[in-house]
């Protein structure tokens, strides 16, 4: 049976929040729930997904300020939340993140800290399947991208046998992650790609924090960062 992965546009900042699941345990979890929780979990209810966690690629305001209002609606709170330690300061500053972007920060509270921490090459479970974690920061101190090599996947209804990367906003299609944002590094950032995201099998699928999904085939060949 597939693992199955279903995308959420999110935000006002249009980031793509997943809902992942094994398709036989019906075991799940939520990545990058940054706003929108509703939606989110209307979506575990329809699929009668049994969640096990909340993973966050980073602590950006995009990707974690939903985070507490998620909390207040999964039926089991103590569902365990991962993410990397180095992304505390984000976590803290998501009020100061949010007047960055012209938010009224008064609508916004800080990202609890992961009852989880995920370091490199720790793995987390979606029902059997395993996912890794690689440390990528650069775009954020604690960014984390997650690698996995299921032997079939369902992605937005469409079934592929490749090995996936859920890459947050490290790499998209024809792009990197910003480094201009508090604790963003450009070299360090081309480091994590370069020693962590680039070594993966080309016909590798890349699911990205915003935008269309691309390879990492696609983007040794065109990504104008890499020539």
């Amino acid at each position: 049976m597939p693992l199955h992965i279903k995308t959420f546009v999110v935000s006002a900042l249009s980031q793509n929040a997943r809902l992942l699941w094994d398709s036989q345990t019906l075991e799940g979890v939520l990545v990058d729930p940054g706003d929108d929780c509703d939606v989110l979990m209307n979506a575990v209810t329809q699929e009668n997904v049994t969640l096990k966690a909340v993973v966050l690629t980073h602590s950006h305001i995009d990707h974690a300020a939903g985070v507490n209002w998620l909390y207040t609606l999964l039926p089991d709170p103590s569902i365990p939340l991962m993410g990397h330690q180095d992304d505390a300061p984000l976590r803290e500053r998501i009020g100061v993140q949010a007047q960055m972007f012209g938010y009224d920060p008064s609508k916004y509270s800080a990202c609890p800290e992961p009852t989880v921490y995920l370091n490199h090459l720790d793995r987390f479970k979606v029902g059997s399947y395993s996912f890794e974690a690689r440390f990528t920061p650069g775009h954020a101190p604690g960014h984390l991208v997650f690698f996995a090599q299921p032997d079939s996947v369902v992605i937005d209804g469409k079934e592929y046998t490749t090995p996936i990367l859920l890459s947050g906003d490290a790499l998209f299609r024809g792009s990197i992650g910003r480094t201009d944002l508090p604790g963003g590094n450009f070299d360090v950032l081309m480091n994590s790609l370069y020693t962590q995201v680039l070594t993966l099998p080309e016909h590798t699928l890349v699911l990205s924090g915003h935008g269309s999904n691309t390879s990492i085939g696609h983007e040794k060949q065109h990504n104008p960062f890499f020539q």
